[in-house]
């Protein structure tokens, strides 16, 4: 058989499509190569195989075979084996990725007397690998741009992006971002992170009234300062009364009282104002701060194993014909998809997180993507603000997310210091965002 002779690509269709699909892109011919799906009883039953049959047949693979086939590993390999036995005139292309480690057996011996080529996709690095016959060696090559893009594994996974008009690929678009120095410029980033400590404060303050200390003294600081002065009056007042042996006078209770009481009532007040004033809160500029840094990383360095990048999707399940119930959203903040189909998710948080919703984050990742997707939670770190009360919330769901098995990358402030200082003496290296980046993709990088 020569080397120009038609081609089939065969595929064990799995529940995890999306890693089958970027070795045929890659090395297949569309309008030309033809599809050969191996289908268990559950692939079958399951329709594994429809959604990247969709998906390849717009890309141009418009044959597409189906060959039902047992787990066992004689019997797959005798079934294949026939099937290569009516189509002498075809190539094999075996892709590696999908199936079993026992159906993996089956397929060599179903090909162990008929020349055919190999084509696997790796998850780290991106590359795919290829061994054009039984007899040649292994060889390896980056993946080319024509790979999977967000939408298509969405398809395949039976997602849909949920806000069309809303979600933004910025990369390798142009994003029309509005303008904002945040997160560039450090005087007005601290300020929006203030002004935002200041609104949480409010909106803690509303919702277990009265206001507790730690709210009063954000909301209510000049309040708080004569209140503080008159605990202080009274407490030397009892000292003094009880040196003399007398008691204390019932006015100078109720002075304490009044001026704790003004202090609650004016911070309810100002929480009141604060939580109903117009404007965009911190989270979705810090989400835009996050994505056009990362875009003028891209466009520094762009020969990375990136071919997208999308900032504010928010990804729901198709739901089944009939139902009445929509699926719930995904919300991905800035994604990266990399050249062999994986995604790389920076969930960006400005304030306060727990580690059982940021886990739970992941886990819904991938479901959308796929078992190699990954998540970072991206977070402001700004070595020149620790004295700042919400830099200390910061550091702390750094610590929550270390003692887990997530990954954090701190976003920083161009040019500032490369390491802190916390409360307890200890110093903490800070690197760059961008060298952060790096560090994140280097693994996948061929």
């Amino acid at each position: 058989m020569t080397a120009d002779a038609p081609r089939v690509f065969i595929v064990v269709a799995t529940g995890q499509p999306v890693a089958n699909l970027p070795p045929i892109l890659a090395y297949g011919q569309p309008g030309l190569d033809g599809i050969l799906w191996l289908l268990s009883a559950k692939a079958k039953e399951y329709g594994y195989a429809h959604s990247s049959i969709e998906v390849l047949k717009a890309r141009g693979f418009a044959d597409h075979q189906p060959l039902e086939v047992s787990d066992h590993p004689g019997e797959l390999a005798e079934a294949l084996r026939e099937w290569l036995g009516a189509n002498p005139a075809l190539r094999p292309v075996l892709v590696g990725n999908g199936g079993t480690k026992l159906g993996g057996l089956g397929l060599a011996d179903a090909l162990a007397n008929r020349d055919h080529c190999v084509v696997y996709g790796d998850g780290q690095p991106c590359r795919l690998w290829i061994k054009e016959s039984p007899a040649a060696d292994w060889t390896w090559r980056p993946y080319a741009e024509a790979t999977l893009s967000l939408t298509e594994i969405l398809t395949l996974t039976g997602n849909v992006i949920e806000n069309p008009s809303a979600a933004r690929r910025f990369w390798p678009d142009l994003a029309d971002w509005p303008t904002d120095s945040f997160g560039e410029a450090p005087e007005p980033t601290a300020a929006a992170h203030d002004e935002f400590d200041l609104y949480d404060a409010a909106k803690r303050a509303l919702a277990r009234p009265p206001p507790r200390y730690r709210e009063a003294a954000a909301l209510a600081p000049a309040e708080m300062a004569g209140w503080r002065e008159a605990v202080i009056n009274l407490g030397r007042r009892i000292r003094n009364l009880l040196n003399a042996g007398r008691n204390l006078d019932g006015l100078e209770l109720a002075a304490t009282f009044n001026k704790a009481a003004d202090l609650a009532r004016r911070a309810e007040r100002q929480a009141e104002l604060l939580a109903a004033r117009p404007g965009e809160r911190i989270g979705p500029r810090f989400e835009r701060a996050t994505a056009r840094r990362v875009r003028a990383w891209l466009t520094i360095k762009p020969r990375r194993p990136i071919i997208e990048a999308w900032e504010n999707v928010l990804v729901r399940k198709t739901a089944p014909a009939g139902a009445t119930k929509p699926n719930a959203s995904i919300d991905m903040d800035v994604t990266l998809v990399l050249t062999n189909g994986v995604l790389l998710n920076l969930e960006c948080k400005s304030f306060e997180s727990d580690a059982k919703d940021l886990t739970a984050r992941l886990l819904n990742l991938q479901t959308v993507g796929s078992r190699l997707a990954d998540m970072y939670v991206c977070a402001p770190v700004y070595t020149d603000c620790v004295d700042r009360p919400w830099f200390q919330k910061i550091a702390e769901m750094r610590r929550v997310v270390s003692d887990t098995t997530l990954k954090f990358i701190a976003f920083t402030l161009p040019g500032q210091p490369p390491t802190w200082i916390d409360s307890a003496g200890k110093e903490h290296p800070c690197p760059s965002f961008e060298a952060a980046l790096d560090a994140a993709i280097a693994p996948y990088r061929p």
